[in-house]
């Protein structure tokens, strides 16, 4: 199935020196992967036992995870 803009993720503008690029991504894929990464993330993150909820990394991955469902 063609990723479009409708059914894909935008995964922010990306800057590879002077280049920019703004790539998308599956939006189920994208939550399968965010899923994953979110709880590797959790366990060795000193801030996410802390306080996760101040954790800019757990907040990106929770928002990915939470993207599948809108």
């Amino acid at each position: 199935m063609p990723v479009t803009v409708e059914s894909s993720v935008d995964l922010g503008e990306q800057r590879d020196g002077p280049q920019s690029w703004f790539p998308r991504a599956c939006r189920r894929d994208t939550a399968a992967r965010a899923h994953t990464a979110l709880f590797d993330h959790a366990h060795s993150c000193e801030q996410c036992t802390d306080d996760r909820d101040v954790c800019e990394i757990f907040r990106a991955l929770y928002r990915l995870v939470r993207q599948e469902w809108r």
